[in-house]
Formats: structure tokens, sequence, C-alpha cells
């Protein structure tokens, strides 16, 4: 029997539910025509900031931060997002949705080339499996431009760099005296935050400026905002403690079981707004790929776990 804390179930829920949260805003955002690429990427690095003064409550260590590993990391975190968003904008989310779910098996690949992390035979049969659901939720016909092949490339990158973020991040918070997840949150939020503030002011500013001419920002937006900062602060943290205790593949696995509940999400709240936004039998049919995958990776790493304490014993 598979064992999980109640700290990190509790993490797991909280995670998956604010991340379905995010897009749900989003796209409520978007529908309102106020969510261009600036206003959906700064509420993730403003709640980065809320997490570096969350950081310094009281009783929290105070240790020393290897500048050098974090602004790499930092660096990587926002070349990943730049590109996913990149290629969501030339692909559209069909191809982005099918390229992207990638990501767990590219994570997986490399955590164990570089951190010598061992998979079980069930462990990658469990990431192929949430793998192919999430691709799965996005099947369809659709043709291929030359610039939805210019976004697939935007997406590949995205999606090694998003990899390489959760492997960086994984080592930080398992190094000698490591930073807090939330202090290494918040860190990364304020310089991702400073790159796009200072991307926003000598591109998009100058040339389209935050709203539409002549709009007046209704007061439910300030409440739509507050909530996806918000969602944004739960969804990073739990995020970090997600790495730090489970691991950077589980962290992915979980994030393929968010990514197929948030097409639930869609369909209850924008179905009648969107047709892309309903759910359908291939959705339903990913759903079981990624609930089989989720199984098969945690009966895999208990037994992998079994055989390690079993062989300690031994030796």
């Amino acid at each position: 029997m598979v064992y999980i804390s109640p700290a990190t179930a509790t993490h797991i829920l909280l995670y998956i539910l604010s991340g379905v949260a995010q897009p749900s805003l989003v796209s409520a955002l978007k529908y309102e025509g106020v969510c261009n690429g600036f206003l959906c990427l700064v509420p993730t690095y403003v709640a980065g900031l809320v997490l570096l003064l969350f950081s310094f409550r009281p009783g929290n260590p105070v240790t020393r931060t290897p500048w050098g590993k974090v602004t790499l990391t930092a660096v990587l975190e926002v070349a990943a997002s730049g590109s996913c968003y990149m290629g969501l904008i030339h692909a559209g989310s069909m191809l982005f949705t099918i390229v992207y779910s990638g990501v767990t098996v590219s994570t997986a690949l490399m955590s164990r080339v570089l951190l010598g992390r061992q998979l079980t035979s069930n462990q990658w049969l469990g990431c192929v499996m949430v793998t192919m659901g999430v691709a799965v939720t996005s099947i369809g016909r659709t043709s291929i431009t030359e610039e939805a092949w210019l976004g697939i490339l935007f997406v590949l990158l995205g999606t090694v760099l998003h990899s390489s973020v959760y492997i960086a991040i994984e080592f930080v918070l398992n190094c000698k005296d490591p930073l807090t997840p939330e202090r290494l949150g918040g860190i990364l939020g304020a310089m991702g935050l400073l790159a796009y503030l200072a991307y926003f002011s000598l591109w998009i500013g100058p040339q389209n400026g935050i709203f539409p001419p002549g709009f007046e920002p209704p007061r439910r937006l300030l409440w739509m905002f507050g909530g996806l900062v918000s969602a944004n602060v739960v969804h990073c943290l739990t995020f970090y403690y997600l790495l730090k205790d489970a691991g950077a593949v589980t962290a992915s696995v979980v994030r393929g079981v968010q990514t197929v509940a948030i097409f639930g999400s869609s369909h209850a709240l924008f179905c009648r707004l969107e047709v892309s936004q309903c759910f359908t039998q291939a959705k339903g049919a990913a759903l079981l790929f990624v609930v089989c995958g989720v199984a098969m990776y945690a009966l895999g790493k208990s037994a992998g776990t079994g055989k390690a304490a079993a062989s300690s014993e031994l030796g």
C-alpha cells in the first residue's frame, strides 16, 4: 500500500485546485478582453514577491543564497515561460497541449541523467501513460502551417527548459543548507518580474499599452486579478514543497492530473462561450489514461522504496 503523508497529500490537493483556478481566471479575463501576454504572466511573478515576504516570517531559517545557481534557474524559468507562451500563440492550444505533454518524460530523463535517480519500469510506464493521457485531450483535426511549425519549435524548447527548471529547483532545495521553498520561489518571482517589466517597458507598453484605448476596467477585474495572484501564491508554494518532498518527476505527474482537471472546469465554466472549451469523449479517455498512469507510477515508487530499504538492511 502506498503511503502519502497528510502534508504531501494537502500540497498535492492545493496544487491541483490552484492550478485549475489559474487558467479558469485567465480564460475569464481573456473573455473580458484584457488578458494580453503581459497581464497573464505577471501575476505569477507578483505571487513570487508575496512568497518572498512570507519567507521572512519569524522562525524561518535564514541561509546563504547560492546566487549563481538561483540566477541560472531564474534565467531558465523566464526563458521557459516565454518560449511556451510564444508556442501557444503560434501553434494554438491543441498542438501546444500535445507537444507540452512530453514534459513528464523529459523531466524523468533529466532526473535520471543529471541527478542519478533510478526509476523502475512501472514508473516509466506511468510517465508514458500520463503523457498519452494529456496528449489524447488534444487529438483532433488540424492543419499544420508554417506558423504552427514555428510554434511547435517554441513549445519543444519551452518543454526542455521547464524540465531543466524542475531539476534545477530540486537540486537547489536539496543542497547543503538549502533555501526554504518559499524563499526560493520568492527570489525567482522577483527576478522574473523584473525581466518581464523590463520587456513590457521596452517593447509591449510603448506599442500596445496595458488596456485597449478608452477602456475603463470594472471593479470585478480587480477581484479577478487578485484571485489570480492568490491562486499563483498557493500554486507556487505547493509546487516548491512538492519538488522538495516528492521530487521533480512526481511533481510533473501531478501536473498531468491537473491538466486533465482543467478540461472539466473549462467545460463547466466556458463551454457556452467557446466550443473548444467543451468536454469530449477524447478528454474522458485522457482522464482514464492519467489516473491509471498516476497509479502505476505510485506503485512503482512504492516498490522502488521497498527494495532500497531492503538493500540497506542487508548491507
